[in-house]
């Protein structure tokens, strides 16, 4: 912090406060003026640092320009020269800057800043409105280059896309006349992570029901604290806006059951997360960032031991689902605590530890619910290594009209075998094909759509006919025909 003193006296927090033996009283007689211009970041951090904020320190925090401090001197000494005609200045004017400005200069190839605007610019208007702005601009055949005044130079106008702000807005935003830009679109296929994330919220919903819970990355002290909960934290946040609650949490289990804490009345819940955790390694020197898995189960009527059983069929499912079969080593998460000491067990691939399973601890979960038994399981996505291929269903898009056609079967076959008939039906122009309507019974009469089109051209009536009378025709040849 800049302490400002006068004959070893304190006068000032420089660039936030000024102490009362520096106040101009009434008989005051003679001043000394300064005019100062502070480094903002240290401004910033004395004002939080003594929770004090003031007009000062308001303006400093701006970064201000070193080059005002003889501006402002001149407007005040006309000021007393214009109120006060005895005042007399009996000093120098001493003008020291403790660290020079450096020059700033910014440029924009003519041809990008055309394209990006849309517009042909007439360059002796840009080089007109720059200079009245205070800029120096040097307008060469392919490249405009503007030094930045020292007033627009304090983090204002650094880059391309503000001298390009300039220019656009001299030359008038209503000027530029708005039309779509002309791209074509192509099918882009999905990280690996994000689609195996997709097939695993997928399971868990469709087939075991769960919901899905989006918790905060932070440790939740307080409910911790009240469920005897003790998880570590390898990094922790400086200022945090929220009391205790600066440690980023090293593992999902805690989270979960806090989910469970403040929906105990509910009784039943099977809920998971894929969130983000900092694990420890190198004995806690280093914090490393990962991708979690975890599921969830509380019930008042199943015992743990049989949620512990479906929380591991679960899991077994999920790990078919990437590609591997996993083992469990019984006892190797002991260092939970709010983990049962003996129903617990790691999860290893190929000997690596990538997660745990247990039982939640009976006294963080009597301090739920006395009646309620809890089974958790966590995975590290990203410590699997090579996942199974997950493919994109993605298809191109075209630009031509498509056309839906709709066919009626009668058959007595259940719909996963005229699923399988038509799957082998291939032709230039079908792009797909989808279950409308179900009615009926033996025969069933199934109404399935045919989208039809080509990337090629619009269809005739001749293209349609053709592929009418193909999807007839394969009907027949597998056993389902068309109902008349």
């Amino acid at each position: 912090m800049l302490f400002i003193k006068s004959d070893g006296k304190p006068v000032a927090l420089a660039g936030v406060i000024g102490g009362k033996n520096s106040e101009i009283e009434a008989d005051t007689k003679n001043c000394v003026f300064e005019f100062a211009t502070f480094d903002a970041t240290s401004i910033r951090k004395t004002a939080t640092a003594i929770g004090t904020r003031t007009d000062a320190s308001n303006r400093f925090e701006k970064s201000l320009d070193v080059g005002l401090d003889v501006a402002g001197c001149e407007r005040t000494l006309e000021f007393m020269e214009k109120y006060d005609k005895g005042a007399r200045v009996v000093s120098v004017f001493n003008h020291v800057v403790a660290v020079p400005p450096k020059q700033i200069s910014v440029s924009v190839k003519k041809d990008y800043l055309e394209r990006f605007c849309g517009v042909a610019f007439d360059y002796k208007a840009v080089q007109r409105n720059l200079t009245a702005l205070g800029f120096s601009p040097v307008i060469t055949k392919d490249e405009i280059v503007a030094t930045v005044p020292s007033w627009r130079a304090t983090k204002d106008v650094s880059c391309t896309a503000d001298l390009i702000e300039e220019i656009v807005r001299t030359y008038g935003y209503d000027n530029i006349r708005p039309v779509a830009p002309r791209v074509q679109l192509f099918p882009v296929e999905r990280l690996p992570e994000a689609k195996l994330s997709a097939r695993i919220k997928d399971l868990l919903c469709d087939k075991y029901a769960f919901t899905e819970v989006h918790t905060y990355i932070w440790n939740d002290t307080k409910l911790n604290r009240q469920l005897n909960i003790q998880t570590p934290s390898y990094l922790r946040v400086l200022n945090s806006c929220v009391k205790d609650d600066d440690a980023i949490r090293s593992a999902m289990m805690p989270s979960m059951i806090g989910v469970v804490a403040r929906n105990r009345k509910l009784g039943e819940m099977n809920v998971f997360e894929i969130g983000r955790v900092c694990s420890g390694v190198d004995k806690g020197v280093k914090a490393v960032e990962s991708k979690v898995l975890c599921i969830c189960m509380a019930s008042k009527t199943e015992s743990g031991d049989t949620l512990y059983k479906k929380v591991s069929e679960i899991m077994r499912d999920v790990f078919d689902l990437c590609g591997y079969k996993l083992k469990y080593k019984l006892g190797g998460m002991k260092q939970d605590n709010y983990l049962h000491p003996k129903n617990n067990a790691s999860i290893l691939i190929k000997e690596k530890l990538v997660g745990g399973i247990g039982i939640v601890h009976p006294t963080t979960a009597s301090a739920i619910d006395p009646k309620i038994n809890i089974a958790t399981a966590s995975v590290h996505l990203d410590w699997l290594g090579g996942l199974a291929e997950v493919r994109d269903m993605a298809v191109k898009i075209s630009k031509y009209q498509k056309t839906v056609l709709d066919f009626t079967f009668a058959t007595d076959k259940v719909y996963g075998d005229v699923e399988a008939a038509f799957d082998t039906f291939k032709h230039p122009l079908l792009m797909g094909y989808h279950l409308k309507d179900v009615y009926g019974e033996n025969p069933f009469s199934y109404t399935l759509a045919f989208t039809v089109g080509s990337f090629e051209r619009t269809l005739t009536s001749a293209d349609i006919e053709d592929i009418h009378k193909a999807v007839i025709e394969h009907g027949e040849v597998t056993g389902i025909p068309l109902k008349l």
